[in-house]
């Protein structure tokens, strides 16, 4: 899907610019698309309306997408939190292969005005991190919930998911932040 997504960016002139973790879901156009571009724009919209409903959200502002019905889940940090940061420029990830604990401290994020922790949203094994952002930290910005995700986990208990925040949810909880 990534890959799809990523292959209709070039219509953002014609897209709003939008918060992806935002106040509505991704429907709005700064001006209608020409018509050979209103699939495209509808596809995209579709895309990432869907994205955003599978996953499952922390209150420290990680997000986390299960992998079908597998244990496996990837999970990064939400537009909220890269937008909050501003410019990241180094980021910290856990070991492969290390055990987690949920709520644990397990990375850290730098960016120009801080450092925030990142904090592990179950319990399990990492089993992958993106490597990719030792050189480039700043996907994270450019690409939050695709290209910046943090690592990937095998969770200890999947039913731990069910303990995370809908997407409606996660909205409602940054509404509460204002």
């Amino acid at each position: 899907m990534a890959g799809a997504i990523r292959g209709v960016c070039r219509l953002q002139p014609f897209i709003k610019t939008f918060s992806l973790i935002s106040q509505q879901k991704v429907t709005a156009f700064t001006k209608p698309c020409n018509y050979q571009y209103q699939n495209a724009c509808r596809s995209f919209t579709s895309q990432m309306n869907k994205l955003l409903s599978e996953m499952r959200f922390t209150e420290e502002h990680e997000w986390v997408r299960q992998e079908g019905s597998t244990p496996h889940v990837t999970v990064g940090i939400t537009d909220y939190a890269q937008d909050s940061l501003g410019d990241i420029v180094f980021v910290e990830l856990p070991e492969v292969g290390s055990q987690v604990v949920e709520k644990d401290s397990i990375g850290a994020i730098e960016s120009v005005k801080a450092v925030s922790d990142v904090y592990c949203p179950a319990s399990g094994t990492v089993t992958e991190v993106n490597t990719e952002l030792e050189s480039t930290p700043e996907v994270v910005n450019t690409s939050p919930l695709e290209d910046g995700w943090l690592f990937k986990m095998e969770l200890a208990d999947v039913s731990s998911l069910d303990t995370l925040l809908t997407e409606k949810e996660y909205k409602d909880y940054l509404h509460g932040l204002e």
